[in-house]
């Protein structure tokens, strides 16, 4: 890169990647997110997981880059195959009270990244692929950033944390033989999916009048991720129904507040949703 106007971090390799088949054409912003109280070394670490499957080239928060994927690599991050070919990717940090200066961040590396592969367009990772991603984050202001044209934006006031708070009681049996979570609709019988019926607990899972299945306790859960700023489970809604989206946002609670990560949405998990600390 020709200037650095941040502290550019190469320590880490993200193995979800593989060789480009197309010209690099474009810049693909992202959030990563969950606009309270992640980290960007915790979002690093995520992306470098194997399990993950997913990456991107660079994570950017205020005056630190992390390349984790080399660009001229192909980086997993768009939802589309041929975006992922001509696409380099950038995960931007949510938290409001690093908005400006990630912007200013994001806007010097996308300066360089010009300099060495030519006058590449932003584009909004909704771009690609149904999501809600990158937030509120204003391209056209990244844009003229990058470009010089305008000063860094004011910085933002940060946003009211989701205070921690009593949990609720977890709503399924855990006693010797009878240790249930809310986990794949494909575990054992104590792996409460809400996708199906459990007559282990069915004060627990319910049909609605589609004659579709849902866990009462999963959606509380949700819901209360939702309200904490997980977008990614917005998209689908507090449904009660352990699909895929839940089970990443599971992964990627326990991995940032430390705990096993197992995708098993027991007591431990259910927990931390509301006592964990936020910002």
């Amino acid at each position: 890169m020709s200037t650095r106007a941040y502290r550019y971090i190469t320590s880490r390799t993200s193995p979800n990647q593989n060789a480009r088949n197309r010209k690099i054409s474009g810049i693909t912003i992202h959030w990563w997110g969950n606009p309270v109280g992640q980290k960007i070394e915790g979002i690093v670490s995520w992306l470098c997981d194997k399990r993950a499957g997913t990456s991107a080239h660079y994570v950017v928060s205020s005056g630190v880059v992390y390349c984790i994927v080399d660009p001229d690599r192909r980086a997993w991050h768009a939802g589309n195959g041929r975006a992922n070919h001509t696409q380099i990717g950038i995960e931007l940090d949510p938290n409001a009270s690093q908005r400006s200066g990630t912007m200013a961040t994001a806007a010097a590396l996308i300066a360089d990244l010009r300099s060495v592969y030519g006058d590449l367009p932003l584009y909004p990772h909704k771009h690609w692929t149904s999501t809600a991603c990158p937030g509120n984050y204003d391209l056209k202001a990244l844009d003229r950033l990058a470009r010089g044209k305008a000063p860094a934006p004011a910085p933002s006031k940060p946003a009211p944390a989701v205070k921690p708070t009593t949990a609720p009681a977890f709503p399924l049996p855990r006693r010797p033989g009878a240790l249930f979570y809310y986990g794949s609709p494909n575990g054992p019988i104590e792996s409460v999916s809400g996708m199906g019926l459990n007559t282990a607990v069915p004060g627990d899972v319910y049909r609605d009048k589609a004659g579709r299945w849902h866990s009462r306790g999963l959606a509380k859960w949700q819901q209360r991720m939702i309200d904490r700023g997980w977008t990614e489970l917005a998209q689908d809604g507090a449904d009660g129904r352990y699909g895929k989206i839940t089970e990443k946002v599971v992964g990627q609670f326990q991995e940032l507040v430390g705990l096993p990560v197992d995708r098993k949405l027991g007591p431990d998990t259910w927990a931390a949703a509301w006592s964990e600390p936020v910002t």
